[in-house]
C-alpha cells in the first residue's frame, strides 16, 4: 500500500482524521458545556430563587410569632398604644409571608418527589393560616390576651409544627438536589477531560504514525534516486528507477 500510496494523499487522509477528531471533541466539549449550563440554571433557580424567597417567607411567619409573643406581653403590662403599632406590624409581615410562599409554592419545582414535599408544604401552610395564623391575628387585633393563649395552648403549636417538619423536609430535600445537580457537573466535567486526553493521545499517535510513513515515503525514494544518479555519474547507465519510485511524488 505505501508502495502506491502518493503523499498527496496521505496528507489528505491525515487532514481528514485530524478534523474528524476535533469536530467529535468540539461536540462532547460543546455537548458537555449545554449540560453544565442546564444544570446551572436548574441550580441557580432552585438555591437562588425558590429557596430564597421560601426561607423569605418562613422566615418572615417566624418573626411574626415572636412579635405576636411580645405584642401580648405588652398588653398585659397596660402598654396598648405600642400593642397596636406591634400588631399592625404583624398583620404586614403576615401578608407579605403569605404572599412570598404562595408566589413559591405556585410555581412548584421540576421534579416529582420535590413537588411532592411542595405539596406538603402548601397543604401545612393553609392549615397553619386557617386554624394559627388568622386566629392569632384576630386575637391581636381584638387585643385578646387570653383568646391568644388559647390559641396557643389548643391550636397553634401542633399546626406550626407540622409546617415547620414540612419546611425543613423540603429544605433538606432541596439541599441534596443541589449538590446533586453540582456533582452531575463535576462528573461531566471528567468525562469531558477525559475524552480530551484520550484524543490528545490519539492525535498524537496518528502524527507520529503519518511522520513515519511520510518519512518512509520520502526517503526510500531519495535514496533509489541518490543511487541511480551515482550510478549515472560513474557512467553505468543500465540501472532504470523502479515504477513505484517515480510515482512517489505524484
Amino acid at each position: 500500500m505505501l508502495k502506491t500510496l502518493s503523499i498527496r494523499t496521505g496528507l489528505l487522509s491525515l487532514l481528514a482524521v485530524m478534523t474528524l477528531l476535533l469536530l467529535i471533541v468540539s461536540g462532547i466539549g460543546i455537548y458537555a458545556l449545554t449540560q453544565s449550563s442546564s444544570s446551572l440554571q436548574r441550580i441557580n433557580h432552585l438555591q437562588g430563587e425558590q429557596m430564597v424567597q421560601l426561607n423569605s417567607g418562613y422566615t418572615l411567619i417566624l418573626r411574626a410569632r415572636n412579635e405576636a409573643g411580645q405584642a401580648v406581653r405588652m398588653m398585659e403590662i397596660g402598654m396598648l398604644d405600642d400593642a397596636a403599632k406591634a400588631v399592625k406590624n404583624i398583620n404586614q409581615e403576615v401578608a407579605l409571608a403569605q404572599k412570598t410562599l404562595k408566589g413559591v409554592i405556585d410555581g412548584g419545582v421540576a421534579d416529582e418527589q420535590g413537588q411532592q414535599l411542595l405539596d406538603k408544604v402548601a397543604a401545612s401552610l393553609a392549615t397553619y393560616s386557617q386554624q394559627g395564623i388568622n386566629p392569632m391575628l384576630k386575637t391581636l387585633n381584638d387585643q385578646s390576651a387570653d383568646g391568644y393563649y388559647d390559641l396557643l395552648e389548643k391550636t397553634l403549636i401542633p399546626v406550626a409544627k407540622q409546617f415547620d417538619n414540612d419546611m425543613q423536609a423540603f429544605q433538606k430535600w432541596s439541599e441534596a438536589r443541589g449538590q446533586a445537580e453540582v456533582s452531575a457537573v463535576q462528573a461531566s466535567k471528567t468525562r469531558v477531560l477525559i475524552l480530551i486526553i484520550v484524543a490528545a493521545l490519539l492525535t498524537a499517535g496518528i502524527i507520529v504514525l503519518a511522520w513515519l510513513v511520510l518519512r518512509h515515503m520520502l526517503l526510500k525514494p531519495l535514496s533509489a534516486s541518490i543511487a541511480q544518479l551515482e550510478n549515472v555519474a560513474a557512467g553505468d547507465l543500465t540501472h532504470t528507477l523502479n515504477a513505484p519510485a517515480s510515482q512517489e511524488f505524484n
